[in-house]
């Protein structure tokens, strides 16, 4: 028996589309709010991370010291989040 609510569209392929649906509508609103402007700050530090991975791997340069490098940013990144959810007063207006 399944589920009523399962999906035949794997976790990588939800992922994406998630991003893909989310994307659009993320815009001038956002531009004002300071959480989103440290998920993208989350989204950037994983992205290098990723790069420097895959540099390390593909092409030998980088190493560790570009991954530690991205892993720091992603955790100021995070800590900055915390503090900004934790934070109401920086929030915009019509949200707090």
């Amino acid at each position: 028996m399944t589920t009523p609510f399962a999906s035949d569209i794997n976790e990588i392929d939800a992922f994406y589309l998630r991003a893909d649906l989310l994307r659009p509508e993320f815009g001038c609103w956002d531009a004002c709010d300071l959480v989103s402007h440290c998920l993208l700050d989350l989204v950037e530090a994983q992205t290098e991370i990723t790069h420097a991975i895959d540099d390390d791997v593909s092409y030998g340069v980088g190493g560790d010291p570009a991954i530690q490098a991205g892993v720091a940013k992603l955790t100021a990144a995070a800590k900055k989040l915390i503090a900004v959810l934790n934070d109401r007063k920086c929030w915009p207006e019509v949200l707090r």
